[in-house]
């Protein structure tokens, strides 16, 4: 009989070879950068990036979720050893939205979890 330590074990290894980036944005803080710095994020983010912050009835949380999912898929490509450049270089894509990320909704924070070998490639 298998016991959930057993199962544990084998699945560990497993797990551990699935790159995964996790992290999470304060609304407070991106409200406040939001307000001083609004001017200046096409320095950072891309044209698809600022048209989701623009369009966004609630662009504070868009851009929450886009610096959180941004930041996510970097620790994830880091850890994976595919990451050499910067935060800066990453784009996100609809695709890389719809299919490698996951937002969990909070009033306090924007979190995201992205697995970049999930979903198609």
């Amino acid at each position: 009989m298998k016991t959930p330590k057993r199962i544990l074990e084998k699945t560990l290894p497993t797990l551990k070879q699935i790159p995964l980036g996790v992290d999470l944005v304060e609304m407070k803080k991106t409200k406040t950068f939001y307000r001083l710095h609004r001017s200046r994020l096409n320095s950072f983010l891309s044209r698809y990036e600022m048209g989701l912050v623009r369009k966004s009835k609630k662009p504070v949380r868009a851009l929450a979720e886009i610096l959180a999912a941004k930041e996510a898929l970097y620790k994830a490509l880091k850890t994976d050893g595919r990451r050499s450049g910067g935060f800066e270089t990453l784009h996100l894509t609809p695709a890389i939205l719809k299919e490698k990320v996951v937002f969990i909704k909070n009033n306090r924070f924007a979190v995201a979890l992205v697995v970049p070998c999930a979903g198609k490639s």
